[in-house]
């Protein structure tokens, strides 16, 4: 192998990297894929190695913090010069964490990787940095809200309902800074905090109605999520985002539009519960009363709509895809309800189906696992809609 990067997050991103082909090709290449498949899980674990040394030096930057000693000067070059040594072990486990779950399909070590990584960041204190600091302090903001996030993100994949982070009544960490959109990064967290606390409530309402137990504090919380939602759609759409991306070609404008378009396309109408929501309820098998059907087809139908996203990449993935296909499969049932607008909504549900498959097939050439995503909804579009054309 002519290089080999020595940094541990060098090799994460090296892993990723190599699943990706290097040029398109007509069919399957399964040599091609086993040669990259094989290389990635090289770079994988090499990564892995060398987390575990850099776990020393960060345990002696972080015994010099508490200590207010000088820190010990780094074992070798950073992998980036805006982001100190200490961090890169950290962002290694969050790329790993990726690759665990979108080739691997492995959702424990996916969750074991960014355990690993919040304990790390919270070694050195990243949840508990101020306002002022040193030329690294935007490296050490990023480094701690992107774990936060990779933590949540796994517990919603998991289905979840622990608080994955801990007790955040100590967390004093701003928000990172995009120039080009100041609130995009608040938007973006507020949006994932609804999503845990929507699995938390049809996790509680599961519970309930197991035991026969008394659901109206679960509705009543249910309506102050929703009032969350609507408050969070209003900072999401009132503003006007011409003048904040002036230049798409810059890499933090282009994080920030990414962050927006998934926060915004997540609420969907202002008076219902994310469609994302409605896929949990699903999943815990709440059987749902024609009225809330309705209400699931509108939501999703609205959600499905090409202007609710800002690119094919931000289509849904496979949880709101299943959504949709619960909905859509129930839609025969409430339909004569819907009047005239039944055959449009039964439409744009397709859609979001189309926009689900297209949306993997993009990642599925380099990802096992997002490939099995993708053959599974597949699988349960052709078995729902025998001599349907989706």
């Amino acid at each position: 192998m002519e290089f080999t990067p020595a940094s541990s997050v060098g090799l994460a991103i090296a892993s990723i990297l190599a699943l990706i082909p290097v040029q398109p090709t007509s069919g399957p290449d399964l040599a091609s894929a086993a040669a990259r498949r094989s290389l990635s899980r090289y770079f994988a674990r090499a990564s892995l190695l060398q987390v575990e040394e850099d776990s020393e030096y960060i345990s002696r930057v972080a015994g010099c913090q508490s200590e207010g000693l000088e820190q010990e000067q780094p074992f070798r070059s950073p992998f980036h010069s805006h982001v100190p040594l200490e961090l890169e072990a950290i962002l290694a486990l969050l790329v790993l964490s990726n690759y665990e779950h979108t080739q691997c399909g492995n959702l424990l070590k996916m969750a074991t990787r960014a355990g690993q990584a919040v304990t790390m960041a919270k070694c050195l204190s990243l949840h508990r940095l101020g306002v002022d600091g040193d030329g690294f302090s935007e490296a050490r903001r990023r480094t701690w809200w992107m774990t936060y996030l990779c933590a949540n993100l796994c517990s919603i994949s998991r289905q979840n309902i622990a608080e994955p982070m801990g007790n955040e009544d100590d967390f004093t960490t701003p928000y990172p800074l995009f120039d080009s959109d100041r609130q995009v990064w608040s938007l973006y967290m507020e949006s994932l905090r609804i999503t845990m606390s929507s699995i938390r409530l049809a996790a509680d309402h599961r519970c309930a109605v197991k035991v026969q137990a008394d659901t109206s504090a679960i509705y009543e919380t249910m309506e102050k999520l929703d009032a969350r939602i609507v408050e969070c759609t209003k900072r999401a759409e009132n503003v006007d985002l011409a003048p904040l991306y002036t230049d798409p070609a810059a890499q933090e404008t282009l994080a920030a539009y990414r962050m927006r378009g998934y926060t915004r396309p997540g609420f969907s109408t202002p008076s219902v519960p994310k469609h994302a929501k409605i896929a949990r309820f699903y999943f815990c098998g709440r059987k749902l009363h024609r009225n809330m059907r309705r209400v699931c087809l509108n939501d999703c139908a609205t959600a499905a709509r090409p202007e609710s996203s800002l690119s094919p990449r931000q289509q849904p993935g496979s949880a709101e895809g299943h959504a949709y296909l619960h909905v859509l499969r129930d839609a025969g049932d409430i339909t004569p309800t819907l009047s005239s607008k039944s055959e449009r909504l039964e439409e744009e549900l397709r859609n979001g189906l189309r926009g689900v498959i297209s949306a993997l097939a993009g990642f599925a050439e380099s990802f096992e696992a997002i490939r099995g995503m993708r053959d599974e909804i597949e699988s349960a579009i052709n078995v729902a809609f025998q001599g349907i054309v989706l």
